[in-house]
């Protein structure tokens, strides 16, 4: 682990300028922000690190529902109910839509980060490690879902939806997450 004071820091670092709190260089080093405000340390890039050795796929949705998956968290609160959250409030980002790289970038991290992670935790609950392992060791996992798990990206979307759909968050919980969306500036 390589410290760093800020996102700035870490993207200049990096190569291409943009501000991050974490990144993962191959093979063995990870550039973090810590400071007072961020402590940008766990298992996010380290699964990055140990999963790149398998396979680097060219679907971010998949690479960062693994980290997100091993992180459990965004900002304190669980991936799940940060699925749920934006479900109920119409954020929500289907999953068959961000397994598009441009579609991926195009939104804040905030929401496609703890919805592809929590959509990680359900196909990795649902389906097994044999099946999400075929899925990632193959160069685009997004155009082989349907033969590794028998379902279309839409239907599997679908399903987690309404797996999500049956948990529930409570009002101090989601008045924390708007507290937090507003404090760091993000939008739907």
């Amino acid at each position: 682990y390589f410290l760093c004071d800020s996102p700035e820091e870490v993207g200049r670092i990096c190569g291409d300028d943009e501000p991050c709190n974490g990144f993962a260089d191959l093979p063995s080093r990870i550039y973090a922000v810590y400071n007072d405000a961020v402590q940008c340390v766990g298992f996010h890039e380290d699964a990055h690190l140990i999963s790149f050795v398998r396979n680097r796929p060219v679907c971010p949705a998949v690479t960062e529902g693994l980290a997100m998956y091993f992180d459990r968290k965004w900002w304190g609160i669980q991936n799940l109910d940060w699925t749920g959250y934006y479900l109920k409030t119409g954020r929500y980002l289907p999953m068959d839509k961000l397994l598009d790289r441009e579609a991926f970038f195009a939104h804040d991290c905030a929401f496609t980060y703890p919805i592809a992670g929590a959509f990680t935790d359900w196909l990795l609950t649902v389906y097994g490690r044999e099946r999400y392992e075929e899925m990632y060791s193959q160069p685009n996992p997004a155009a082989v879902m349907e033969q590794v798990y028998g379902r279309s990206p839409a239907a599997l979307n679908a399903d987690f939806e309404a797996y999500v759909r049956l948990f529930r968050t409570d009002d101090a919980l989601e008045a924390r997450m708007e507290e937090l969306l507003r404090q760091e500036g993000v939008e739907a």
